[in-house]
């Protein structure tokens, strides 16, 4: 049987469904959340930021990254996306990957994804949808003429 997942994501969530066969419904069976998106910006600023020693001037400084705290904490979000991607694979879970993502997010999270997941990969699309119900990403994809 060749199992298709489905993963709709944001950079906060990341929705994971799995269709299993034509007549089957697609089913969420993963709903992965970013713990930090719901820390206060602040928070991650502190959190990101180093301090450091001047030897010549003897003084303390804070320092800047030079990526913001919030692209830095997509990185990883999108990294542990990847990682539960890759396990699926290697467990064969999956035979096929459709992904929907949401514009901001979509080319943060195919840079993390690794060369085999990206070969399974049979499309994606740059979408806004984290919050439809699995009914209507069903109906989207009919729409985009992924299955019938």
């Amino acid at each position: 049987m060749n199992t298709s997942w489905v993963i709709v994501t944001d950079s906060t969530r990341a929705r994971i469904f799995e269709k299993k066969g034509a007549n089957e419904p697609l089913m969420e069976f993963e709903d992965l959340v970013d713990p930090a998106a719901f820390e206060n910006q602040n928070e991650l600023e502190h959190h990101t930021r180093g301090r450091y020693h001047d030897v010549g001037t003897g003084h303390s400084h804070t320092n800047d990254p030079s990526v913001s705290p919030m692209a830095h904490q997509n990185d990883l979000f999108a990294k542990s996306i990847a990682l539960y991607l890759d396990k699926g694979r290697k467990d064969s879970k999956f035979h096929r990957l459709y992904l929907i993502s949401s514009p901001h997010f979509l080319g943060t999270l195919r840079n993390k994804l690794g060369k085999e997941v990206n070969r399974l990969i049979e499309n994606e699309w740059s979408e806004e949808i984290s919050d439809y119900s699995a009914a209507e990403i069903e109906q989207f994809l009919r729409d985009k003429t992924v299955w019938h």
